[in-house]
């Protein structure tokens, strides 16, 4: 039994491997938004989220995107936290994802994956279906809370990207080391 599973562990990496000399990427887009553009743009059913991230990642919809959510100012990170953390204790009908380190944020928020970045972005900057684990900054921040948050994306290209877009995010994650989220996938 032991053989057995030794063997398929091996077989699995080699592919993986291979896998990924296989893969391309595309360059990385960068863009910032801030907590006052996220509110303005906030209003319920509005399209203009969809259309501002768009007008970043129209050539990236298509693909398997990794992203990265980051603060950079440690007073904005502060006060994030304190929202963020004033939004897990109150009354709320929605999930958030989970706090990694409930002390101190470093700046990188989140670390993840998609298949439709531009939906995936709008939940975590907006708003996301009540059972979904996304940041949804636009829930909980606030009238008064001032932060520029800096996005980078790119994406997977080439064959089996599910594969190759987990593995590496799942090394940024552990490079990174994000204040939310949890490693790996669903």
């Amino acid at each position: 039994m032991i053989e057995q599973i030794e063997q398929e562990v091996r077989r699995s990496l080699v592919a993986r491997t291979e896998a990924l000399d296989a893969a391309t990427f595309s360059d990385v887009i960068d863009f910032q938004i801030t907590t006052q553009q996220i509110r303005e743009m906030g209003q319920p059913r509005s399209h203009a989220p969809r259309r501002y991230l768009r007008g970043f990642l129209r050539q990236m919809e298509s693909y398997r995107c990794i992203y990265q959510i980051s603060v950079d100012d440690l007073e904005q990170r502060q006060a994030l936290k304190s929202a963020f953390n004033a939004g897990c204790d109150g009354e709320r009908d929605f999930v958030l994802p989970k706090q990694n380190n409930h002390d101190w944020w470093g700046s990188i928020l989140y670390v993840g994956t998609s298949a439709s970045i531009v939906s995936r972005l709008r939940e975590h900057l907006w708003r996301a279906p009540r059972k979904t684990y996304a940041m949804k900054i636009g829930s909980w921040s606030g009238e008064n809370l001032e932060a520029t948050l800096c996005v980078k994306v790119f994406a997977v290209l080439g064959q089996q990207p599910e594969v190759i877009a987990q593995e590496v995010e799942d090394a940024l994650w552990d490079l990174r080391r994000p204040s939310l989220g949890k490693r790996g996938g669903k």
